[in-house]
């Protein structure tokens, strides 16, 4: 759709610029971060949550370049004309001119794949000042207010119970390792892992340091032979240890047997951030009779739905 620009960008480099309309990046990005035929109500929260995040973050980012946003999620997923899909198209039309509004400025309506039961605070994932739209929230059908900042057995209690929340309502998610999962690793494993980034020599320990208030792991120390080293924010240490789905995880240290090698086992719960809207949680919500502004207000607290001209 659109247009194209080519020219170099600031490194030299050609660059290839798609000029479109809001209404065509909204028809684009909603069935390329959200499986268009999901519930449908969903899809409409989807498209109001997109068309929020895009005037949000206009002007804010690539601000040294020719264009407003990339293709990538770093902005939101642009995958081009092929996504389109009938469905999301009504979505966008139908749900036109809507946004999230808060305390005087339009919400930064991020997003995540599944939470797991519970969202987390956006200024303990990200350094940001602290949003009263962006909080924790329980994801449940009881809305049962749950704390896992400072209680370590409860954390272990919650991902293994792994209470009836909207993200695991039947077919809200194509995935059920999405809303409880384990990742394992031996310890040589682990090692290599840690020494792309530091020289601590054998690794001795990992300690948990800080819990954002869902249970997301924010802060750890990793004690070895040689050193010390902490690592803070939830997707620094998702990386450190490839990619881990989430940081609402709990790890447990197994003994290698007969000479076998220690394992260490996360067992974790969501897939993703944790902040603002949680897409399998949108569908259980829609599934179950919801509209998208309820399925809006409940993950963006102290808000309200507004329309624009």
């Amino acid at each position: 759709a659109g247009t194209l620009k080519i020219s170099a960008d600031n490194s030299g480099l050609i660059q290839i610029v798609n000029n479109i309309s809001f209404e065509e990046l909204l028809k684009v990005v909603v069935p390329s971060e959200i499986e268009p035929d999901s519930a449908y109500q969903a899809v409409c929260a989807q498209a109001v949550a997109a068309r929020s995040e895009v005037l949000a973050k206009y002007r804010t980012r690539h601000t040294e370049s020719d264009y407003d946003f990339c293709s990538a999620t770093h902005c939101q997923a642009y995958g081009g004309i092929n996504n389109r899909r009938k469905q999301s198209d009504r979505a966008v039309d139908e749900t036109a001119g809507k946004i999230v509004f808060s305390n005087g400025h339009i919400v930064d309506t991020v997003y995540h794949a599944n939470c797991g039961g519970l969202t987390e605070d956006s200024n303990r994932i990200w350094s940001a000042p602290f949003d009263p739209a962006l909080v924790k929230i329980t994801d449940s059908t009881a809305e049962t207010a749950i704390d896992l900042s400072t209680d370590e057995t409860a954390v272990k209690k919650f991902i293994a119970g792994a209470p009836a929340s909207y993200c695991s309502v039947p077919g809200a998610c194509n995935n059920p390792d999405k809303y409880r999962w384990t990742r394992e690793f031996s310890r040589s494993e682990m090692e290599r892992l840690i020494k792309k980034q530091f020289d601590i020599g054998a690794l001795k320990s990992i300690e948990v340091l800080e819990r954002g208030a869902s249970g997301r792991v924010v802060a750890i120390a990793i004690h070895g032979s040689r050193a010390t080293e902490k690592v803070y924010k939830e997707l620094p240490i998702r990386k450190l240890f490839a990619m881990l789905r989430s940081s609402l995880f709990i790890l447990e240290l197994h003994p290698g047997n007969a000479g076998g090698e220690d394992r260490f086992l996360f067992k974790g719960a969501g897939w993703g951030h944790g902040v603002g809207l949680c897409q399998d949680g949108a569908k259980g919500m829609a599934i179950l009779g919801k509209n998208y502004e309820q399925i809006l207000l409940h993950y963006y607290s102290n808000s309200k739905i507004i329309s624009f001209d």
